[in-house]
C-alpha cells in the first residue's frame, strides 16, 4: 500500500527494505535482483583485480558504536484487520546504542516481519567489515 505521494524509487527502496534485492540497469532495462547467499562464489585476488598479485588487500572494519543496537520493522499485520504492527530484532551485547526503525507498508505476519528485523540486524553488522 502506497499510503503518501512518493516518487516510484522511494516505493521500490522501500520494497528492497523488505525483500532484500539490488537494482540495476541493463541494456536500458531495470533488473531485479535478489540477494541469496547460494549465489556467493569464492574468487582468487587475481581475478578481481588484475596485475595485483601478491599485494595485500586492506581491510577495514567500522566501528561497533556506529552499528545499530536494535531494528524495528513497522509493518501492516495481515492476523490484525491490517492494523500497524511492530517487530524488534535486538542484539544483546554491543556498547552501540543506535536503533532503526524501518516502515514497509506491506500486508505481511508477524514471523515475516520479525524475519526482516533479524535479517537486517544480522547484515547490518556482517557488512561492516570491507576489503580493498
Amino acid at each position: 500500500a502506497v499510503t503518501r505521494q512518493q516518487t516510484l524509487r522511494q516505493t521500490i527502496e522501500q520494497l528492497r527494505q523488505a525483500y532484500f534485492f539490488d537494482a540495476v540497469e541493463s541494456d536500458g532495462k531495470l533488473k531485479f535482483i535478489p540477494r541469496e547467499a547460494e549465489d556467493a562464489a569464492e574468487l582468487a585476488i587475481e581475478r578481481l583485480v588484475p596485475g595485483r598479485s601478491g599485494t595485500p588487500v586492506e581491510v577495514t572494519r567500522g566501528q561497533e558504536v556506529e552499528l545499530p543496537k536494535e531494528v524495528a520493522v513497522t509493518y501492516l499485520n495481515q492476523s490484525a484487520n491490517y492494523l500497524r504492527g511492530t517487530q524488534v530484532a535486538q542484539r544483546d551485547v554491543t556498547e552501540s546504542q543506535n536503533q532503526i526503525t524501518i516502515e514497509v507498508p506491506i500486508v505481511m505476519p508477524a514471523q515475516q516481519a520479525a524475519t526482516i528485523a533479524e535479517t537486517r540486524l544480522y547484515l547490518s553488522w556482517v557488512g561492516r567489515t570491507g576489503y580493498e
